[in-house]
């Protein structure tokens, strides 16, 4: 009984914590949108902020619009696993999150402000398929980042010994790897959507 009512509270504070992940996200999308109204053209060019999630920037062969889509999802979760190592990263995950918003929002705009009525289909199957799924990996990540630096505050400032340590992050290591992987089966299904729907825009 005690572990099945211990289940039920883990379950529902895992069920809030991907609730606070989405609000951030969709906090990063606010502000990506707000930026596309300023028509701001550098914003829109720079890869850095546009992250490769329009069509507009997906590229021209399929090999570039694969190689692209996973640079942009396995960039962040690369800088979330490095931020895993630090006492203090769970700012710089939030600040990940944010980042990706940013870029979905900026780049949903983009697409709007670009086709006009045909951007809600363009949208509909060329990005809303890639950032769920890319979404959910980076959320994913930044929960096992942030797990691992509280684990690290801990051992170091509050002196709780941690004997699995060693253990915890090749664990840490792994999974990562994985959702490294996941990052990679995306980036191809969203070549195979582009090399299929192409014809639309």
């Amino acid at each position: 009984m005690i572990k099945q009512k211990t289940g039920l509270i883990s379950s529902e504070s895992r069920k809030k914590f991907f609730m606070l992940m989405t609000a951030i996200i969709t906090l990063g999308i606010i502000i990506g949108s707000c930026m596309a109204v300023s028509e701001n053209n550098i914003i829109f060019q720079n890869n850095f902020f546009n992250q490769y999630i329009s069509p507009i920037h997906r590229g021209n062969t399929l090999l570039e619009i694969t190689k692209n889509t996973f640079i942009s999802s396995s960039s962040v979760i690369a800088v979330i696993f490095c931020t895993g190592f630090f006492a203090v990263g769970q700012p710089a995950s939030i600040l990940a999150l944010i980042y990706r918003g940013f870029g979905i929002g900026l780049s949903v705009a983009l697409t709007y402000m670009t086709f006009g009525k045909n951007g809600f289909y363009i949208t509909l199957i060329f990005i809303i398929p890639k950032i769920l799924a890319t979404s959910v990996i980076i959320m994913l990540g930044a929960r096992e980042s942030m797990k691992l630096s509280n684990i690290i505050y801990s051992y170091l400032f509050r002196g709780i010994s941690e004997d699995n340590m060693t253990r915890y992050i090749r664990l840490y290591c792994i999974k990562f790897i994985v959702l490294i992987f996941f990052c990679f089966v995306t980036a191809v299904a969203d070549g195979g959507l582009n090399y299929f729907f192409g014809y639309l825009l």
